[in-house]
């Protein structure tokens, strides 16, 4: 049976699904990681028909965490990676010694190529290959050190052919290794259940419940029993979650057991290895009292290490984006580097802004006849309550954030719209991904708020609140100027006249006209007043905008950041010009 993911006949989608990029058919994101002293360069290709392989997935990381604190020997070592995506797994294993071969299909190997050119010197040895399995597995010899995987346990139609591949390359001594979140609706568990364990020894090396993520190492049977002395039992994950393992032979010693203690809180505080070794130790094992002692000695290294790193620039960020019911916020926090914006504590720490500012606005009481919108400065934002069952004030979290991520970070500013009956709050991220845990908040580099009321169907609003929003992002209106002016070219300023970022045959005017109720053109009027504000490296370079547009059956308001360190686009808006606040 031929590997589904590589048919030539067949549609890459099915494994690979494209991402359309926003302003051109792809787009590069480059991100840096640190692992066993090494930082790595790693570029990601996005709509670029890469789909899934196109980004570093969080089981990759991990796979990574765990060779560094296990501190896993791969010198002299035959290594080999399959579904590698972007290659981190196996560049790691490059620069640790190891004699490393990194595959995925061909339509990934120019990406794979490029990372492993940017990270691996002349001296180490790595090379990159096309492999699909079920097909050319028998290309490669049969006798690899260490087989590596990352989340490439996802499509069950490649089952047998991953596990045909498996059992050829992986040698009579050899070990392997899979990180994968369990999704149960692509048939991952099923896998590691049934199949896998039919030929292979597993052992559970380390679990994360919350992010329902399991890393196994797997052994072949004949070595398992040369090394107890007789044949051990497969592996039974058992379900529901959370799975278990079950050995049937030696047990876990204490030693490992409180390994993946260290492991599982290292994972889920953020703090460093040393400091979670110590709350244990001091909290006798517990896992929730180490853990509330982390935070409590983090609340004061934090307000320190905080201290020490004030007055050093923040130019990297996030943008976090917040809508429930009528409501919507925008906030920006801002770190050093674009390295410290991509990890998961940082992306909390956007994310508990956002609820606050959020939590501050629903307790405002205003009466709505119709929109109102609000800002918070820096110091007005820093004094929110972080939540109404949490203590402190967002300035403790950003402390909190400081002392684990060694960066220093501000919170910049934030934005509020709160509609009543009969208006639609559209929205648009450019860059947008979805927040750890809150399915309604996304996180970008820039964001637009759009405040529409009509009588047409909320379905067709949507979309044209998030049309306009992209566009102000993508085309930098200056003004908004009238229906009645003339068409401008590429460097046009007036938002009416400029051409439609999505269908450049035509100006944004003529785009909406038609969307207002029963396909009536939309008017201009009124004398509703237009604020600019800024926000960047200098006044004189406007990068955000707040505008109202006062039509005949739609009104919008839209609030647009970008940040400082995204270049090309000049994010301004109409009329008056101010500073925010």
């Amino acid at each position: 049976m031929a590997d589904p993911r590589l048919d030539p006949e067949s549609e890459p989608e099915s494994v690979f699904p494209r991402e359309d990029g926003l302003f051109a058919d792809s787009y590069s994101e480059k991100s840096q990681f640190c692992f066993c002293g090494h930082v790595l360069s790693i570029t990601q290709n996005f709509g670029s028909r890469l789909g899934v392989a196109a980004r570093v997935w969080e089981s990759a990381l991990s796979l990574c965490n765990y060779f560094e604190s296990q501190n896993v020997d791969f010198r002299g070592k035959k290594v080999i990676e399959l579904g590698a995506g972007t290659g981190i797994v196996g560049i790691l294993a490059a620069l640790q010694g190891g004699n490393v071969t990194i595959t995925d299909l061909p339509l990934a190997l120019e990406q794979i190529q490029g990372n492993v050119q940017a990270n691996v010197p002349a001296g180490c040895q790595a090379q990159v290959c096309a492999l699909s399995w079920g097909i050319d597995q028998h290309v490669f010899p049969g006798d690899y050190d260490l087989v590596l995987g990352a989340d490439i346990v996802y499509l069950e139609p490649t089952f047998p052919l991953l596990l045909g591949t498996l059992q050829h390359l992986c040698g009579p001594h050899g070990t392997i290794y899979l990180a994968s979140k369990m999704r149960e609706e692509h048939g991952t568990g099923s896998f590691f259940q049934h199949l896998l364990p039919q030929h292979f020894q597993l052992e559970l090396a380390q679990r994360d419940e919350d992010e329902n993520m399991f890393l196994l190492r797997s052994l072949r049977f004949g070595l398992i029993a040369r090394a107890v002395g007789c044949r051990a039992g497969p592996v039974r994950l058992q379900s529901p979650q959370p799975w278990h393992t079950f050995h049937i032979g030696p047990r876990l010693s204490s030693s490992a057991s409180n390994k993946e203690l260290l492991m599982k809180l290292r994972r889920k505080t953020g703090y460093s290895f040393v400091n979670c070794k110590k709350a244990l130790e001091t909290c006798g094992q517990d896992l929730k009292q180490a853990e509330n002692w982390l935070h409590k000695q983090a609340q004061k290294e934090g307000w320190s290490k905080a201290a020490k790193l004030h007055g050093r620039k923040t130019k990297e960020g996030l943008i976090g984006l917040l809508q429930e019911g009528n409501t919507a916020v925008l906030v920006e926090v801002n770190c050093e580097t674009d390295f410290v914006s991509k990890n998961l504590k940082f992306q909390q720490l956007v994310q508990q802004v956002a609820l606050g500012t959020m939590l501050h606005c629903q307790n405002l009481k205003v009466q709505l006849c119709t929109y109102r919108k609000g800002f918070l400065n820096s110091s007005e934002l820093s004094e929110l309550p972080s939540g109404p069952e949490r203590e402190g004030s967002l300035k403790d979290q950003l402390a909190l954030a400081i002392g684990k991520l060694g960066e220093n970070m501000t919170l910049k500013r934030a934005a509020w719209v709160k509609v009543p009956a009969g208006f639609y709050v559209g929205s648009y991220v450019h860059g947008a991904m979805q927040s750890p845990s809150l399915h309604n908040l996304v996180l970008g580099k820039y964001g637009a708020l759009v405040v529409c009321e009509t009588s047409e169907q909320k379905a067709n609003l949507e979309d044209v609140g998030r049309r306009l929003g992209q566009h102000v992002v993508g085309m930098a209106p200056l003004s908004v100027g009238s229906l009645d002016d003339a068409p401008g070219g590429d460097t046009e300023t007036k938002m009416l006249s400029q051409p439609y970022l999505l269908d450049p045959s035509i100006t944004l005017g003529q785009y909406v006209q038609p969307q207002g109720a029963k396909n009536q053109p939309v008017k201009v009027g009124g004398s509703n007043p237009c604020l600019t504000i800024r926000i960047g490296v200098s006044a004189s370079r406007p990068l955000g905008c707040v505008c109202r547009y006062s039509w005949a059956v739609v009104r919008a308001c839209f609030f647009s950041v970008a940040l400082a360190s995204v270049p090309t686009h000049k994010n301004t808006c109409c009329g008056k010009e101010g500073v925010f606040p």
